[in-house]
Formats: C-alpha cells, structure tokens, sequence
C-alpha cells in the first residue's frame, strides 16, 4: 500500500510540474498578415506605370510586369521598403496585354495576401504623316510620333 500511495503522489507532483511548465510559457503570436494595393497609373504605346503601396504589415513586397502570356514563368522584383513605390516599365511592345502583379509579404515571411493581377493593354501606336511636297517621282513627308516613344519607317 505505501508503494501506491509513493507512485500516486509521484505522479501527482509531476502532473502539477508539467501544468505549471506549460501555463508559464508565452504563446507566441505570429505576426500580422501583410497586404497591399495595386494600381495602374497609365500604359502608352510602349511603357506600363503603376503603384505599389503597402500597408503596415508589410515587411517587404515583390512585383512585376510580364506579357500575359508568360505569367507562369513570371520573376518578381523585391521591395524592402513600406513606402508606397510607383513603377514604370519601358520598352514593351505596343498593342500587347501585359500582367501586372504584385503580392506582400510579412516580418514572418510569410504571404499575406494572394498574388494581386491587373491585365493592362499597351496602345497602339499612333502616328501623324504630312505630305509637305509630292511630285512626279518624289514626295517630302513628316512623321510625328502621336504617343509612341520611338517609330522606324
């Protein structure tokens, strides 16, 4: 019967350790989850601007600008700043649907929010030709590039 009662309080003094052990422990919390907007600013014939802008869970942000159809192969470039950015990619191609996307990422690394996407159109490109002179077997003209960056003929 002493055997008993030894292991009985044996056991109780170790429940009670084992209590006491995990009721001091602090729990961690993860942090926040991040997030962020996107807006696209503008697209011309051959550039795309757009804005970042995280919030304050935001511990750093990745972006890009790739042509719809190569999204999956897509590379972000990385941000570790919590200020709003604004980005404008040149030389793409005009008349082109480009992918906009952007996510946000917490202290913990951790993504907050889903891959934010914005399908964005390059114009265009619109030119003026004006006829200065024309004769028999020449003519004078002038090209103005109406909103593209550079036009060849």
């Amino acid at each position: 019967m002493k055997r008993v009662s030894f292991y009985s309080i044996a056991l109780l003094f170790a429940g009670i350790i084992a209590a006491l052990s995990v009721s001091c422990r602090q729990e961690e919390t993860a942090a926040p989850l991040a997030s962020l907007a996107l807006n696209v600013d503008g697209a011309t014939a051959e550039s795309i601007t757009f804005t970042v802008t995280p919030d304050a869970n935001t511990a750093c942000f990745h972006y890009t600008c790739v042509p719809t159809s190569d999204t999956a192969s897509a590379s972000y470039t990385k941000v570790t700043d919590q200020a709003p950015l604004t980005v404008t990619v040149d030389s793409l191609i005009p008349d082109t649907e480009y992918t906009v996307m952007a996510f946000a990422e917490n202290i913990d690394g951790l993504a907050g929010s889903k891959v934010k996407a914005t399908a964005v159109t390059t114009s265009a490109p619109q030119v003026s030709i004006t006829v200065i002179e024309s004769a028999s077997t020449t003519v004078r003209f002038t090209i103005s590039a109406l909103n593209a960056d550079s036009y060849s003929y």
